[in-house]
């Protein structure tokens, strides 16, 4: 009876850690409700959402707030031109399909084609700005190399958000946990996928620090600028 009630056994670590992501979309939400701070809120979602799949976390609000404070303007920026980007697309993918003829159906695929190499890097911005101390270029360039080098995790990471977002729909009862976890429970899911890709680019010496017998073998970094992560080690 006494590990049935013990506060450390699996039970109740697992609902403390469903709060924490609770809390954590409420945290997102009331955060990202001016718009134009969805792109700060955002990377501290990733930000917190990631040290808690590798339980590194000290208390949810304070990492959420530290990443939000350190990564506003940066973040800011992208959202910004995120949403300039997407709302150009969606005019020229208008303007093409309202109109006959070979050219402007090619233009249109020329179109779908961008849009999706945006839609790819948007996977990855967030998390990227999150993980990695670089200027906004080199992180949007990062990140759409990396989507497009672990193109089966994009796409299963696609897979999972719209997964989630068609059941919420469809779905009361998902519709009333999306309303509960919602972005966080989402980034939360992805958080893994994410750790594991961007532990292949942090210099050995930062991602085990205490022990060198278990390092993995370098591999190839995958941009031509190098990814640096967050100043303080593994305590991104």
């Amino acid at each position: 009876m006494g590990g049935l009630f013990n506060i450390n056994n699996g039970f109740f670590r697992a609902i403390g850690r469903i709060i924490d992501v609770c809390w954590l979309n409420i945290l997102w939400v009331l955060t990202s409700l001016p718009i134009i701070t969805i792109g700060a809120s955002t990377t501290a979602l990733y930000y917190t959402s990631m040290k808690m799949i590798r339980n590194e976390e000290g208390y949810v609000s304070s990492d959420f707030f530290r990443s939000f404070k350190d990564n506003f303007k940066q973040s800011t920026i992208i959202w910004l031109l995120l949403l300039l980007v997407t709302m150009i697309l969606v005019c020229d993918y208008r303007f093409w399909g309202a109109r006959a003829g070979i050219f402007y159906f090619l233009m249109k695929i020329v179109t779908i084609f961008i849009s999706i190499i945006v839609l790819f890097t948007a996977v990855y911005i967030f998390p990227v700005q999150a993980r990695f101390e670089n200027r906004i270029r080199d992180n949007a360039k990062n990140a759409m190399l990396l989507s497009f080098r672990h193109l089966p995790s994009t796409v299963f990471m696609i897979f999972i958000a719209a997964i989630i977002l068609v059941g919420a729909y469809f779905v009361p009862l998902m519709m009333l946990l999306y309303l509960l976890m919602g972005p966080a429970g989402t980034a939360y899911t992805q958080s893994a996928l994410f750790n594991h890709i961007f532990n292949q680019y942090i210099p050995e010496e930062v991602l085990y620090p205490e022990d060198p017998g278990i390092q993995p073998e370098p591999e190839e970094d995958p941009a031509e600028q190098g990814m640096n992560e967050k100043e303080g080690g593994t305590d991104v």
